[in-house]
C-alpha cells in the first residue's frame, strides 16, 4: 500500500519556490549586496526544506 503524502508538503514546496524566486529577483538590487541579508533568506530557504523533509 502505497504511503500517503501529508498535504502540508505540497505547501512547503510552494512556498520554498516562491522564497527561491524572490531571492534570485532581490540579488540585483543593492539590498542584497550585504552578506547579512544573503544569509537570512539563504536560512529561511533551508528551515522550508527541513520542514519538508520533515513532513
Amino acid at each position: 500500500m502505497p504511503q500517503k503524502k501529508n498535504p502540508k508538503t505540497k505547501q512547503l514546496r510552494k512556498a520554498r519556490k516562491i522564497l527561491k524566486f524572490w531571492f534570485k529577483a532581490m540579488l540585483s538590487t543593492d539590498l542584497m549586496n550585504r552578506p547579512e541579508h544573503r544569509s537570512e533568506y539563504l536560512e529561511a530557504l533551508q528551515i522550508v526544506k527541513d520542514y519538508a523533509r520533515k513532513a
